[in-house]
């Protein structure tokens, strides 16, 4: 290989175009670039160092060879009082912590406002939710006496009130003071609606027993004014 390199550079030199130097010129072989058989380190498209080796005919280089990298071992488990995500920003945006009365979880929006409020209490979980001033707006909960959720108005006032229980369900509609101005209810009696003033009078009932139905109104002071039957 040697006689084959030292002849090619003779006629390169001379520019000979003899036919010798025809075959030295034609041959891939006359030039070594590396040892055939060698091998050198080369830089991963991962930032890994792989391998590359001499090709046999000594005139270049294999393709560089990469192990492909180890995927790290995950933890079985993980224990932490109070887990953060953060944005692109830094800004928190997600907030999973145990506090002293059990475990809960803040969501925010991009403008740092608590949006979304869950809790796991003693008495059962809850879930709020936040209007974008960060006012509480609607409340849902899975107390002992059964589900129960509150829609609240922009003053957090509870205009409004579904309750499941044992003995019935209800729904309670109020003004922006929080009195109580409406009350839909089944029992096992039945159904019964109650209507009250701004003074917290009943002023109208309607209930629907087995036995039959009735109506009543009242007055100022709650005295009978009209019923049927």
């Amino acid at each position: 290989m040697a006689t084959d390199a030292r002849a090619w550079v003779v006629c390169v030199l001379l520019g000979a175009v003899a036919p010798a130097c025809q075959r030295v010129a034609a041959s891939p072989a006359a030039v070594a670039v590396c040892q055939p058989g060698a091998s050198v380190a080369c830089a991963c498209t991962t930032g890994q160092s792989g391998a590359q080796v001499c090709k046999d005919s000594g005139a270049g280089w294999e393709a560089c060879t990469c192990t492909p990298m180890e995927a790290p071992a995950l933890a079985e488990e993980s224990r932490v009082k109070r887990l953060v995500l953060v944005d692109d920003a830094g800004r928190e945006r997600a907030v999973l912590e145990m506090g002293r009365d059990g475990p809960g979880m803040r969501l925010f929006d991009e403008g740092g406002k608590q949006r979304v409020g869950l809790v796991a209490l003693q008495d059962g979980p809850g879930l709020l939710l936040y209007d974008e001033h960060g006012m509480t707006r609607v409340v849902l909960t899975t107390l002992k006496e059964g589900p129960g959720m509150s829609l609240l108005d922009e003053n957090e006032k509870i205009r409004t009130m579904l309750a499941a229980h044992k003995d019935g369900s209800g729904l309670s509609l109020r003004d922006e003071g929080g009195k109580e101005r409406a009350r839909l209810a089944a029992n096992k009696a039945g159904p019964g609606l109650v209507l009250r003033d701004e003074d917290d009078k009943v002023r109208a009932g309607l209930v629907a027993y087995k036995e039959g139905a009735g109506l009543a109104l009242f007055d100022e002071n709650e005295n009978y004014l009209w019923s049927a039957p």
